[in-house]
């Protein structure tokens, strides 16, 4: 690994001299992304495919695109792993544009302007379940050096930080107020004749 990497880094070095610095910044994410792949132990975990817009021929590309990988993880050839980036683009472009397709198929119209079927119906609530993740809720605390992990104990380490935030306010030293330099108001009287009335003069 660091042979090869510094050898990489070697070529970056003598091309920046002559390259501008959007070039350079590419090369530079390349070799990075390159040594990431290639020497970061990864962890492909199966994608939940029960969502309906996708459909059998994206199945396909995701596992050819799996196999794809795990060729040039083994091979570490760059043939192969622009072969992978290129598969992984297309899945990615194909994947949003099923997505959009559904979602404008449960919103459909027609020349009328009218829905042809019912925003919320069974495949909306779906659609909803389908986007749902669960929450890993609050992760555990330090509160004056101790570890809170159960959910009173983070409770009260949660509300004791608020707590302090806010200052403690005298209210027995309050200035006193002298009262409005304005008169009071005479009683007013709101009905809907009134209303009406106003609101036809200010029409006229």
């Amino acid at each position: 690994m660091d042979e090869q990497l510094d050898k990489e880094l070697n070529n970056f070095i003598q091309k920046a001299n002559t390259s501008t610095i959007q070039e350079c910044w590419n090369d530079f994410k390349d070799i990075l992304s390159q040594a990431i792949i290639s020497n970061i132990p990864t962890k492909i975990l199966s994608t939940r495919w029960n969502v309906p817009w996708i459909n059998r021929e994206i199945k396909t590309m995701i596992r050819k695109k799996q196999r794809v990988y795990n060729k040039a993880k083994r091979t570490n050839n760059e043939k192969h792993w622009e072969e992978f980036k290129l598969l992984r683009k297309t899945v990615k472009t194909k994947l949003e544009e099923a997505h959009q397709n559904y979602i404008s198929k449960l919103l459909e119209v027609d020349e009328e302007g009218e829905r042809k079927t019912p925003v919320v119906g069974k495949k909306f609530w779906q659609y909803v379940k389908s986007k749902k993740r669960d929450s890993c809720g609050v992760a555990p605390l330090i509160s004056n050096g101790k570890l809170m992990e159960d959910s009173k104990g983070k409770a009260e380490a949660l509300n004791h930080q608020f707590v302090s935030v806010f200052t403690d306010e005298n209210t027995s030293s309050q200035p006193k107020l002298n009262g409005s330099p304005s008169p009071d108001i005479d009683h007013l009287e709101i009905t809907v004749e009134g209303m009406t009335t106003r609101f036809l003069l200010k029409i006229d």
